[in-house]
């Protein structure tokens, strides 16, 4: 589980958890923010990469899981094995996540089109001048009529490609 605080107002905004249902949850290893983005980058013991959204502005996807990758690798006697996380960094300019498990092996990614899509479902209006109140009503309008083109926006494993895999030592 991660918590989320606020430290301006002092108060906890929310949890984060993969798996509601499950009662002996993986333990997080690692977590990185992507600076220039609304993401959290987070890796268990299993070898999972999940990815959050994580916001101080209104967004359709704050406080949820994106998707999640799996990085694997090859065991000593030939078997797939998965590996903590123990490492990971993030390049700004080229949208890639740089990570490295247990085992020396570091793999990097390409989340441009998940920070793309991220991006694309950003409320525009923010500051519209409407009460709080006017844009409840605004969105239920737009959820009810199907006008919110948001709520279509699917991501998945797919957003998240490996670039290149090497055994580091």
């Amino acid at each position: 589980m991660i918590y989320i605080f606020n430290y301006n107002s002092y108060r906890q905004e929310g949890g984060l958890r993969v798996d509601l249902t499950d009662k002996n949850p993986e333990a997080v290893k690692i977590c990185k923010f992507m600076q220039g983005t609304d993401i959290l980058v987070s890796a268990d013991l299993e070898g999972y990469i999940h990815f959050w959204c994580v916001t101080a502005t209104p967004h359709p996807k704050k406080n949820q899981l994106l998707c999640s990758v799996r990085d694997f690798s090859e065991s000593d006697v030939g078997e797939k094995a998965f590996f903590p996380i123990r490492a990971m960094d993030f390049d700004i300019e080229t949208g890639m996540l740089y990570t490295g498990d247990e085992m020396g092996y570091m793999n990097k990614w390409d989340i441009s089109k998940l920070i793309e899509k991220l991006d694309d479902m950003k409320p525009k209006d923010f500051n519209d001048g409407l009460t709080e109140k006017q844009r409840e009503v605004k969105q239920k309008a737009a959820f009810l009529t199907g006008l919110n083109e948001n709520l279509k926006v699917q991501f998945s494993s797919d957003d998240v490609i490996q670039v290149h895999r090497w055994k580091a030592h």
